[in-house]
C-alpha cells in the first residue's frame, strides 16, 4: 500500500487557481489523502476550479510578513489582495515587466526582498497547524518569490522536516535581470533557493532539458515531473477523421505575454487559405476586449473560454492545437527550459500541435524530438506548416498518434503521481 507522507503545500499561488500553477497542482496531487496535505497561498484564487477539493487551503495571515502589513496598512490598502499587490509573485517574473533596467523597478524589488526576508513571523500558520492537527513530514513550493522561499525555509526548520523545490520556469537564471545588478537580487534569489534544496534529497523541474541544465549547472539531484494526463483510451482510428473540409485551427489561453502576436501572424498565414481553415480561440472577456479587435473576424473566431474540467470539448473540436511562445529575449530566458501544462494536454487527444516560437527552447525541442506537430520560428517556416497541416492529412493524423503515444509513454497521471510519492517520501 502506498505510504504517503503529511505534505504542506506553501506556495504563491492557490491549488485552486484557474491557471497552469492550478492545474499542474490539481494533477499531481488529485488523489492525495485530504488528511495528509494542506495548502498555505500568498494571494487570493479569485475565481477558482471545483473540480478538486481534496486539499485544506489557507491564504498566508497578514501578520507573516509585519513589514508588508505595516506598508499595506500606512497605504490604506487589503491586507490580502486578490491577484496582484505588495506581496504579488509577478515581482520575481521578468515576463511581467520590460526588460530596459530601471532605478525605480530595482529600489520596488529590493524593498519587496527585505520586507519578505527580514522580521518573518510564523506563529499565525503554526497556530493553524496545531488547530488542525497538522505535522508536515515535507513541505512542497514552487518558490518563485522570496516571501514563499523565506516562510519555506523558516517553517521547514521549525517543523524539522524535508523540503521539496519544483521549478516551473527557468526562475534560477532569469529572476530579476531586469533591475539594477548592485542589488544582487538574482544571487540572493539563487542563495534562498540553494537553502531549500539543503532540506531535500531531490528537487523537481519541469522538463527534461532543465532537469539536464540544472543539475549540471547546479550540483544538486533534479527529476523532471509536469503537468500530466489520464491514459486515453478513445480508438485512435477515428482520429483526426475530419468529415468537413475546413480545418480549425485552435488556441486556448491567455492572449498576454506577446500571445496575442503570435495568433496574429498565424491569422495572416491563414489569409492565403481562407476558404480552407480558420483560427479559433478560446480566451476569457478581458482578453478579447483588449485584443480582438486586432484580428480579422472574417479569419478569427473568439469564443467563451471553458473552466479546465471542461476544456476536453474544445480539444476534440480541433484540427490542429496551437501554441505560442514569445521571441522576445527576456521571456525567452524565462520559458526557454519550460514545458507548458498544455503540451501533455493536446498529445492526450491525439491531434497535431502547431509551434510558433522560438526554436532553441525545450517546448519546441520536444515536439520535434517526438514529432508530435509542426514547428515555426519565421513567418516563411509558418506559412509552410500552415500549408502542410491543411493540405495533409495523413500528417495531421500521424503526428497526432506520435503525440497521443508520447502522452501515454510520457505523462501518465498515474506514474507521475507515484513519482511525486516517491520524492516527497524522501526515498
Amino acid at each position: 500500500m502506498k505510504q504517503y507522507p503529511k505534505v504542506l503545500i506553501v506556495d504563491g499561488e492557490s491549488y485552486y487557481k484557474k491557471n497552469a500553477t492550478g492545474i499542474t497542482k490539481r494533477s499531481l496531487f488529485g488523489d492525495w489523502p485530504s488528511s495528509r496535505i494542506m495548502e498555505f497561498h500568498l494571494v487570493k484564487p479569485g475565481s477558482i476550479e471545483s473540480e478538486s477539493h481534496n486539499v485544506r487551503d489557507f491564504l498566508i495571515p497578514p501578520q507573516v510578513f509585519p513589514i508588508n502589513m505595516a506598508i499595506r496598512k500606512r497605504l490604506d490598502l487589503p491586507l490580502a489582495m486578490e491577484g496582484k499587490g505588495l506581496d504579488d509573485t509577478s515581482a520575481i517574473n521578468p515576463t511581467s515587466h520590460k526588460t530596459k533596467i530601471s532605478w525605480k523597478k530595482s529600489i520596488i524589488c529590493f524593498g519587496k526582498y527585505i520586507a519578505e526576508s527580514y522580521c518573518i513571523n510564523i506563529k499565525p500558520i503554526v497556530s493553524i497547524l496545531e488547530m488542525e492537527g497538522f505535522v508536515p513530514d515535507v513541505i512542497y513550493t514552487m518558490g518563485n518569490n522570496f516571501a514563499v522561499m523565506n516562510l519555506v525555509n523558516k517553517l521547514s526548520s521549525y517543523f524539522d522536516c524535508r523540503t521539496c523545490l519544483h521549478y516551473m520556469d527557468n526562475w534560477r537564471e532569469s529572476a530579476f535581470q531586469d533591475t539594477i545588478p548592485i542589488f544582487g537580487l538574482n544571487r540572493k534569489y539563487n542563495k534562498a533557493a540553494e537553502k531549500v534544496e539543503e532540506r531535500s534529497k531531490c528537487s523537481l523541474v519541469i522538463s527534461k532539458k532543465m532537469q539536464v541544465v540544472y543539475s549540471e549547472k547546479y550540483q544538486h539531484d533534479y527529476l523532471a515531473l509536469m503537468n500530466s494526463i489520464y491514459p486515453n483510451r478513445r480508438n485512435m482510428d477515428q482520429m483526426n477523421n475530419k468529415k468537413t473540409h475546413l480545418i480549425t485551427f485552435v488556441y486556448a489561453g491567455g492572449l498576454h505575454l506577446d500571445r496575442y502576436k503570435g495568433l496574429l501572424a498565424i491569422e495572416n498565414e491563414i489569409k492565403s487559405f481562407s476558404s480552407q481553415a480558420r483560427l479559433v480561440i478560446y480566451t476569457s472577456d478581458h482578453n478579447r476586449e483588449q485584443y480582438g479587435k486586432l484580428f480579422n473576424s472574417g479569419l478569427t473566431e473568439f469564443r467563451n473560454f471553458l473552466p479546465h474540467n471542461e476544456v476536453h470539448q474544445i480539444y476534440e473540436a480541433a484540427d490542429v492545437l496551437v501554441h505560442i511562445e514569445s521571441f522576445d529575449a527576456a521571456r525567452k530566458c524565462y520559458t526557454k527550459y519550460s514545458l507548458s501544462t498544455k503540451i501533455p494536454e493536446y498529445m492526450s487527444y491525439g491531434k497535431p500541435i502547431l509551434f510558433y516560437g522560438p526554436d532553441d527552447i525545450a517546448v519546441s525541442e520536444y515536439i520535434k524530438e517526438v514529432n508530435a506537430g509542426l514547428c515555426a520560428n519565421s513567418k516563411e517556416m509558418l506559412n509552410s506548416a500552415i500549408q502542410q497541416l491543411i493540405e495533409d492529412a495523413s500528417l495531421r493524423k500521424k503526428t497526432g498518434l506520435n503525440g497521443l503515444q508520447c502522452a501515454k509513454s510520457n505523462h501518465d497521471i498515474y506514474n507521475a503521481r507515484k513519482t511525486l510519492c516517491s520524492v516527497l517520501s524522501g526515498s
